[in-house]
């Protein structure tokens, strides 16, 4: 009784005043009255626990307040060694539940929403964790799983809501530290923004890794076609978007109408317009090529349709600023509209099915000519002359 009264007051003590160290062992705290199961190789640990642990002892202690730390200090080291073995095999399952990670000594916040994520980053990781696991690498786990699935919900809830309320701050890195995520660029953190605002229906509540993943694939693949678009413009090629499809251009956001038919003249469009495009391209400048071209595309299939029937049944509207709007085509004059529609009618030869820009420029140069022969002769008639 003598024995255990001392170590209890010298526990009461040491817990105090940290500097004072008594450096009990676990065969002299198995020997006070009323304590047991103390283990050599927690012996530090139990020293630690007194030392960190003021508020959880009298003075002198209690046999109870002992035993109390001797179960959750017990408890906790076999919880980091089940962590341990757990992430060296991946076979082998810890199973701790958030009560069990929250009871070992300096860990908290583990949330049991969050039980099943916790499991899976222990699987994940291997290289996270000692063997046995360390409090500081459980305490990592539980904060990385923590801010992952708060940044899943959080994704889904501004799907739902349209905005970006919740995910405004998130970064490229936060991105990547999701399970099964990666590739995210910083230089496209906005566009991610606008994404989830922007598809409510590209997201579970909360967001799954999977529907991260598929933003961030899509979106670096609309960037990235954004600026090859605004490179080629300027370059006067299709260096970098030789293989664009009608589908790529419509996958971009605020962008559609593209057509199957039209992705060589879009192409050419790209090329030949350096002008009507920044650097990296914009929605609405390919949105505005999308469109014209398809007009372009349209009129010229109207003109060797009409050419073939020998009327001008779907060119009867058509002006020189449509013509000129052709990429490649220019000199169409409004005072020779009517002219333009006759030659269309009456030279089925001289046009495709489609037409092609080089058959439109020919008809204007020639209609031009015409119509200033013509004029010429009028004018030399009225004044006499030559």
């Amino acid at each position: 009784v003598n024995t255990s009264e001392s170590l209890l007051a010298d526990i009461g003590n040491d817990a105090d005043d940290p500097a004072t160290d008594t450096t009990v062992t676990a065969t002299e705290l198995n020997s006070i009255i009323g304590v047991s199961g103390a283990l050599p190789a927690n012996e530090a640990l139990y020293q630690d626990y007194i030392d960190d642990n003021p508020g959880l002892f009298s003075s002198p202690a209690t046999a109870a307040e002992v035993q109390a730390m001797i179960d959750t200090l017990n408890t906790s080291e076999a919880i980091l060694a089940a962590i341990g073995t757990s992430a060296d095999d991946p076979l082998v399952d810890a199973t701790v539940t958030p009560s069990q990670l929250n009871s070992i000594n300096g860990v908290s916040g583990a949330i049991p929403a969050n039980e099943t994520a916790y499991q899976e980053y222990i699987d994940a990781n291997p290289d996270a964790f000692s063997s046995p696991a360390t409090e500081a690498e459980v305490q990592a786990m539980i904060d990385a799983v923590n801010a992952n699935e708060t940044l899943l919900a959080n994704i889904g809830t501004d799907a739902d809501n349209g905005d970006n309320a919740t995910t405004t701050g998130t970064t490229a890195a936060d991105l990547n530290a999701l399970p099964n995520v990666s590739g995210a660029i910083p230089a496209n953190e906005a566009a991610y923004l606008e994404y989830i605002a922007a598809n409510a229906d590209a997201f579970s509540s909360p967001a799954t890794e999977a529907e991260v993943q598929a933003m961030i694939d899509a979106v670096n693949a609309n960037e990235t076609l954004l600026a090859n678009i605004g490179t080629d413009a300027d370059n006067g090629d299709n260096a970098t978007t030789t293989g664009t499809t009608a589908a790529d251009l419509n996958a971009l956001p605020n962008v559609s109408g593209a057509d199957p038919a039209n992705e060589a003249a879009y192409l050419e469009y790209i090329a030949a317009n350096p002008d009507a495009f920044s650097s990296p391209a914009t929605e609405a400048e390919v949105q505005a090529m999308i469109d014209a071209v398809n007009t372009n595309e349209t009129l010229l299939a109207n003109i060797g349709t009409d050419a073939d029937n020998g009327d001008n049944a779907n060119t009867s509207t058509v002006t020189a600023a449509d013509l000129n709007a052709l990429v490649g085509v220019s000199g169409a004059d409004p005072a020779n509209e009517a002219a333009y529609q006759e030659y269309i009618a009456a030279n089925a030869d001289a046009f495709s099915s489609p037409a092609t820009e080089a058959e439109v420029q020919a008809m204007i140069d020639a209609v031009n000519a015409n119509e200033t022969l013509l004029a010429n002769i009028g004018t030399d008639a009225d004044n006499g002359d030559n």
